[in-house]
């Protein structure tokens, strides 16, 4: 609730009474009391195994399903990365993920098991921790889960 001064400048709140404490007798009939603090932000949890499924199942086109919901949360850090573009953050792992993902690899030093093979764009658990490590996600096993 808010008073005439509170919203209009050049307006004077009616004598005899100070908007305090109207609030205060209105949150008494209420019955409410003051709200308690806001709980703490959790962040994201990605898990790995469900991660890499979802890069091996490779879901090609738009409108099929999302193979898993952490797909989107991965491919938020690689366009902040500016490793993919964002007309591709859609939730689907595919070729053009795993792409983004390959050389988040290769900027870690990792490629592929040939020389001048690039690598192989299936998230590891330390690329991927590091990327969330870098945007503010976590990534568990299944058995931190």
């Amino acid at each position: 609730m808010i008073g005439h001064l509170e919203w209009q400048p050049g307006k004077v709140d009616p004598k005899g009474f100070a908007m305090a404490s109207v609030r205060d007798r209105i949150a008494g009939r209420l019955g409410h009391s003051k709200p308690g603090p806001l709980p703490t932000p959790v962040r994201p949890k990605v898990s790995l195994p469900e991660l890499i499924a979802a890069a091996r199942s490779n879901p090609s086109a738009k409108g099929q399903p999302v193979t898993y919901a952490g797909v989107v949360t991965y491919e938020t850090a690689l366009v902040d990365e500016g490793l993919l573009a964002k007309q591709y953050l859609d939730g689907h792992f595919g070729t053009t993920t795993i792409t983004a993902t390959s050389e988040w690899q290769e900027r870690l030093g990792y490629r592929g098991r040939k020389p001048g093979q690039p690598a192989d764009g299936i998230p590891g658990r330390d690329s991927a921790t590091r990327l969330g490590a870098k945007h503010g996600f976590d990534v568990v096993a299944q058995e931190d889960r």
